[in-house]
């Protein structure tokens, strides 16, 4: 047994057990996970509220597969309910495209005007196959050219009520409707936030069992009722109660533009559950 783990030499990497299918599963969801924070925060979708729906696309059949495995991965991670996977992205928005005349002038010199002309007459449709092609080849003038992924630049109007963004791998859209069942699990998910915090104020122990009460107006109040067993769960609270008038010890918190007070009390001499 040696005398400590920081004295022993950095073990050798072994090549032969490296799974680059794995690693290549791992870094698409990553991406996909990556995209989908970048929506929320553009377009200001709070983190903890939950999202009906997520819509995957790629036009690499292999890709999404890969995360179709690993699908209520991503889920947890974006907070969203389901996933739609498709190869195809003009359902989520409307495309239209240019051409890159960074890349293209020198290859194609005076030409890239004809090309541009070219790419910006097409529909969503068009540009959907067209990018979808390999190679793919335009053409244009009585001439053929011969172009790449980079050449063109995508834009993408968003179909209403979805937040969408894209990479080379990837599209993905981000639901924006919200229910009133999607509202009130995110009114729960916040109070949770909310007194988790208090319990880090007060010096709570992370296993402290506690019990717990507010006072709320008639919306959050339906919220915290309909999620109550969640949120005995997450906080440890042996009880969650609703009561009117407040008492000495009451914390103010707001919870998404609601008003509420808070009240918590650690509870000694029951065991911690395994």
């Amino acid at each position: 047994m040696p005398e400590s783990v920081h004295l022993c030499d950095f073990p050798e990497g072994n090549p032969a057990r490296r799974k680059s299918e794995l690693e290549a599963q791992m870094q698409d969801v990553l991406d996909v996970v990556g995209l989908g924070r970048q929506l929320r925060t553009e377009y200001n979708l709070k983190v903890r509220q939950p999202l009906r729906t997520i819509h995957i696309v790629s036009h690499d059949p292999e890709r999404l597969a890969r995360v179709k495995v690993l699908r209520d991965l991503v889920l947890d991670e974006l907070n969203v309910k389901d996933a739609v996977f498709s190869g195809a992205e003009s359902q989520l928005a409307t495309l239209s495209a240019k051409a890159n005349f960074k890349a293209l002038g020198p290859r194609y010199g005076k030409k890239v005007q004809l090309i541009h002309q070219a790419v910006t007459a097409m529909g969503s449709d068009e540009i959907e196959a067209f990018m979808q092609s390999r190679p793919m080849t335009l053409t244009c003038g009585g001439e053929s050219f011969v172009l790449e992924p980079d050449d063109i630049v995508l834009e993408r109007q968003p179909r209403p009520g979805l937040a969408v963004a894209g990479t080379g791998k990837f599209v993905i859209a981000l639901d924006e409707t919200l229910d009133e069942a999607l509202i009130r699990e995110g009114l729960a998910r916040e109070f949770v936030n909310k007194v988790q915090n208090l319990r880090k104020q007060a010096d709570l122990d992370i296993a402290q069992r506690i019990q717990l009460r507010y006072t709320s107006g008639a919306a959050l109040r339906q919220a915290l009722e309909e999620h109550r067993d969640t949120i005995q769960k997450e906080v440890l609270a042996l009880t969650c109660e609703s009561v009117d008038g407040v008492v000495e010890g009451w914390e103010s918190v707001e919870v998404n533009g609601h008003a509420c007070q808070v009240w918590l009390e650690a509870v000694s001499g029951l065991p911690v559950d395994d």
